[in-house]
């Protein structure tokens, strides 16, 4: 169990032990919480990082030592050191994120630790939500064009042989 002894701001020691620990050598404040109070001989004075946030830092004795996820990663509960990425096929585009919850919508595609979707490029397009690489988009079938990873019909009199269009002027008027 963590106890702090405040013997220093962002140092403590742990009831087990008689000598004071100093920053730079502080392993019972763990990485994912903070002391601020000097002088605090109590479980009470130690904070957490909440969920959304992580403080990498053993010994911290700041409150901002807690900072937000980054887009793109989260953290689902109090205390931890790091963010977690976004799995592939998700994103996640606020910080301070408690889950990865956006699944990657069709026409585009979501690699680990995504902030925002990532449309296939031209003259292939995505066909499913939850894409995860941009191999997993599929080439433009004839008779379509396809943009931003949309699949667009060629229009009525006209047609297109080839598959992996990129463009409308892909599609020829009908003889």
């Amino acid at each position: 169990m963590l106890r702090c002894v405040h013997t220093l701001q962002g140092t403590h020691r742990d009831h087990h032990h008689q000598h004071a620990l100093t920053p730079s050598v502080a392993p019972y404040l763990a990485a994912g919480f903070y002391n601020p109070d000097y002088g605090s001989n109590s479980n009470a004075s130690c904070r957490v990082c909440e969920a959304g946030k992580a403080n990498p830092v053993p010994g911290s004795s700041n409150a901002s030592a807690c900072t937000d996820c980054l887009p793109g990663s989260f953290t689902d509960s109090e205390g931890r050191a790091t963010c977690t990425r976004c799995s592939p096929g998700t994103y996640q585009k606020a910080s301070g994120a408690t889950a990865c919850t956006d699944l990657c919508p069709e026409s585009n595609w979501c690699a680990a630790g995504s902030s925002a979707p990532t449309p296939c490029k031209a003259g292939t397009y995505g066909g499913s939500e939850g894409l995860q690489r941009a191999e997993q988009c599929t080439d433009c079938p004839a008779g379509s064009w396809c943009s931003a990873g949309v699949l667009i019909p060629c229009g009525n009199g006209t047609y297109n042989k080839k598959p992996g269009a990129s463009n409308q002027g892909a599609c020829e008027q009908c003889p």
